[in-house]
């Protein structure tokens, strides 16, 4: 059992494929942060286009206002 494990919890299923969907990105490069991938890449994928769709819907909806 590693450190993060302890301190986290096992990661769940969601985690997991949110970590497949981010190795699937071709360009990846270090930053002060850690390891980033492409803006343009990302802006340019399907789940990106699907999630910026979602929240338009949202907005439109006014289900999100109190």
């Amino acid at each position: 059992m590693s450190l993060l494990h302890l301190l986290f919890g096992e990661p769940t299923q969601d985690d997991r494929e949110r970590v497949k969907a981010v190795q699937s990105y071709k360009t990846w490069k270090l930053n002060d942060c850690g390891i980033g991938v492409d803006a343009a890449e990302i802006a340019e994928s399907a789940h990106y286009k699907e999630a910026m769709r979602q929240a338009a819907q949202i907005e439109v909806d006014d289900s999100w206002a109190c």
